[in-house]
């Protein structure tokens, strides 16, 4: 008897190799800044390993220094994106008005 034919594997999904992100919520306003009417603006870098999970975040600028940096890093920390070709990398600013 004839081999049984082989079944070509199943194509692998597809993995973007950019980050999209599957969950991204924005941080909060910190009470004490807010109370006070002070405004700011912090950029961060993301790095962003294969599976999605947020590997790093670091504050590129920030203004007025410090009072919006906590906030956005624990924010930012528990960001989701989907799983990628490898790491990447993006850098995102957050603009704080009263």
């Amino acid at each position: 008897p004839a081999p049984a034919p082989v079944q070509p594997a199943a194509p692998a999904p597809a993995r973007a190799s950019t980050p999209v992100a599957v969950r991204a919520p924005q941080p909060s306003y910190p009470r004490s800044a807010y109370r006070s009417g002070v405004s700011g603006e912090v950029t961060v870098e993301i790095s962003i390993a294969a599976d999605g999970s947020v590997s790093n975040v670091r504050v590129v600028r920030s203004q007025p220094r410090g009072t919006f940096d906590r906030e956005v890093i624990s924010t930012v920390r528990g960001w989701q994106f989907e799983p990628m070709d490898g790491p990447a990398t993006l850098t995102r600013t957050f603009t704080f008005r009263p």
